[in-house]
């Protein structure tokens, strides 16, 4: 099935359960690697998501594992795609601090 319509893909993940370790891992990759390309082709989104540094994001959902429950969790396992944003910032940031050493060497 495909659609393009991101609230009904929302919708239609919430009819699955991830029930071992393994379905999360396998979740949080993939999440990872989504999230990355979203921001390693979009300028403008990797730029505004470069100047959130140093500040810790956050998902602000209902969803306790991607999310922090609209706030109210803050468990280790919860706000997962905050995390992922971080990280993937921090990657970004490196590499886009690479770029800029590589650009000033040519001078």
């Amino acid at each position: 099935m495909t659609t393009g319509d991101g609230k009904k893909v929302k919708q239609l993940g919430k009819q699955f359960q991830r029930l071992t370790t393994d379905d999360n891992d396998s979740a949080l990759h993939e999440m990872r690697r989504l999230v990355m390309l979203k921001f390693e082709q979009n300028s403008v989104l990797k730029k505004l998501l470069i100047t959130t540094a140093p500040a810790t994001l956050e998902e602000h959902t209902s969803d306790d594992f991607w999310g922090t429950a609209n706030g109210t969790c803050y468990e280790e396992t919860s706000n997962q795609l905050g995390k992922i944003l971080m990280e993937v910032r921090l990657i970004l940031s490196s590499h886009n601090n690479d770029d800029n050493d590589t650009d000033s060497a040519k001078i």
